[in-house]
């Protein structure tokens, strides 16, 4: 009987041994899984970490590009705003020491007329006017004048050569002045 307890124990322990055995096996698997996972779940965040950090980067670009942009463009409102002062405070001087005024023509927008007065001593209010257009190669033309000019192409060419607006009104001034004094 004792015998028969004891071979009872012995497979008893048997059992358990294949069990553990079993267990131990089972679990070696699913330890190689959850190392699987665990290896893919790392790869996935370093992956997703280099697009962040690679997001972050390009958006750093873009706001550095951005704000070059601004201040450039900040820059040049500066710039333009100065010369559109300074062209007023010119446009004011010509106006009251020169008696010129600078009409734009409702209809032609790349136009503009240039009326002088204060030319003719005995006559001051007398107006002189030279008629010029803004081409797109942004060159003048020069459209004609009251009373006419003869040497029209040669003013242009020399405008168009110089761009020096400032020197171009004095010299029409004087030839204006020249015609005045032979009337």
């Amino acid at each position: 009987d004792q015998v028969v307890d004891l071979e009872s124990k012995i497979e008893s322990v048997r059992e358990s041994i294949k069990n553990v055995v079993g267990n131990k096996d089972r679990a070696g698997r699913e330890y190689q899984q959850l190392s699987q996972e665990l290896e893919q779940l790392q790869m996935e965040t370093n992956k997703k970490i280099k697009e962040r950090d690679s997001k972050k980067d390009l958006l750093e670009e873009v706001k550095k590009h951005l704000n070059e942009k601004e201040q450039i463009s900040g820059e040049a409102e500066k710039k333009k705003q100065e010369k559109v002062k300074n062209a007023e405070k010119a446009l004011a001087l010509y106006t009251t020491n020169l008696g010129l005024r600078i009409e734009v023509p409702k209809t032609q927008q790349q136009s503009l007329i240039l009326i002088f007065t204060q030319i003719n001593k005995s006559n001051p209010n007398e107006e002189f006017i030279l008629e010029l257009r803004l081409l797109e190669n942004e060159n003048y033309h020069l459209l004609n004048s009251v009373p006419q000019l003869s040497n029209l192409q040669k003013l242009e060419d020399r405008l168009n050569q110089t761009n020096n607006w400032k020197g171009f009104i004095v010299h029409v001034r004087k030839i204006f002045k020249e015609i005045s004094k032979k009337e």
